[in-house]
């Protein structure tokens, strides 16, 4: 029994994100290469 959500390989659950899960059919709503960056200099602003 799962209680909080799907438990995937170690290799594939390093490239989840938190609160988000592997979709293998419709709809993706990403596609493509995800840009890497330096989290220590990154910053967000809405």
């Amino acid at each position: 029994m799962k209680l909080f959500g799907p438990r995937y390989p170690e290799e594939v659950a390093k490239r989840v994100p938190p609160g988000q899960r592997l979709v293998k059919g419709w709809p993706v709503l990403h596609y493509g290469p995800i840009p890497r960056f330096d989290e220590a200099t990154w910053d967000f602003t809405v």
